[in-house]
């Protein structure tokens, strides 16, 4: 199978059409909320790692908390760039600005799915056939996402004297289908621990269905859009259209990862709730060990 390539030349020569005056406005739009949202987790997701850092005896892990601050400053990094490739290029940055545009973009994405994946696998009482999913599915993602980094990215044209741009339909349709994989990994994990039968006598507003309740809607939420941005890139839309198509994934993939944030705040109600009830069921009394809390608790305060 060879690598197809696209080309496409920016900043674009042609005037404006009826389309681009309403799709660029939005794009811009959902940019500007898209930033605001990963500042403000940014800021507060920052300041819970330093907290956990800087705390003479550690209660938690400070894993899930430092891959938000990296998944929120990528993101805020890929909607920078993603406006610095659309200005006049030259010969001299050229490649290093599509390149390094293309490369923030996919750690982004990646963190992503390291957060959604150990998620699940937490909640999934660490097992085994899960880790193996997990893996194989994650490794899947990051065997596309080097020849990507190879295949796409920006050439100068020389004799037009212009900067443009290669994207490796190849590597897209395969990284796009790892993302999927991974959205169907974490959300088999956390369904199957949720239909499981020994935790069906929990109550459903417990802190361990609490915690498979966030992952079940999370992963969902990202496994529908993901084929909805796949099917809409076969069907060969306009470029303005899909500028949009993907800054609204870029929407739903900030406000999933950071809903962290919000269901830290529900984690806390829980337990404070559980403490003022008088033995609820635990899953020690159903034979279950559960994960430490430690491990997935994140923030205190909501975005």
């Amino acid at each position: 199978m060879t690598n197809a390539t696209e080309t496409n030349t920016h900043p674009a020569t042609d005037g404006p059409t009826t389309l681009s005056l309403i799709v660029v406005p939005l794009n811009a739009f959902l940019m500007g909320i898209c930033f605001e949202a990963c500042t403000s987790a940014l800021l507060i997701s920052g300041y819970r790692l330093y907290q956990i850092l800087a705390a003479q005896t550690r209660k938690e892990s400070p894993f899930m908390t430092l891959l938000i601050v990296i998944f929120n400053a990528g993101a805020m990094l890929s909607f920078i760039m993603s406006v610095v490739v659309f200005l006049p290029l030259t010969e001299h940055n050229c490649i290093g600005v599509d390149w390094f545009s293309n490369f923030i973009w996919h750690v982004y994405f990646v963190t992503f799915n390291i957060f959604v994946l150990y998620k699940s696998y937490i909640v999934t009482d660490r097992n085994t056939v899960y880790a193996v999913a997990a893996s194989l599915a994650f490794l899947y993602r990051i065997a596309w996402t080097i020849p990507d980094l190879v295949w796409t990215g920006g050439i100068w044209d020389s004799e037009k004297q212009e900067c443009n741009y290669h994207f490796s339909h190849l590597a897209g349709f395969h990284y796009t289908i790892a993302d999927i994989i991974c959205d169907v990994v974490a959300t088999a994990g956390a369904v199957t621990m949720f239909l499981r039968p020994e935790n069906r006598s929990l109550g459903f507003s417990s802190l361990w269905i609490q915690l498979v309740k966030e992952n079940v809607i999370r992963s969902v939420v990202t496994l529908i859009v993901n084929p909805i941005v796949m099917y809409m890139n076969l069907a060969h839309l306009d470029s303005d259209t899909m500028t949009l198509v993907y800054m609204s994934q870029n929407y739903v993939y900030v406000r999933m990862l950071n809903l962290e944030l919000y269901f830290k705040e529900a984690r806390q109600a829980t337990k404070v709730s559980t403490h003022l009830t008088s033995d609820p069921p635990s899953r020690a009394s159903v034979g279950v060990t559960a994960a430490p809390l430690s491990q997935i608790t994140i923030s205190s305060k909501k975005n």
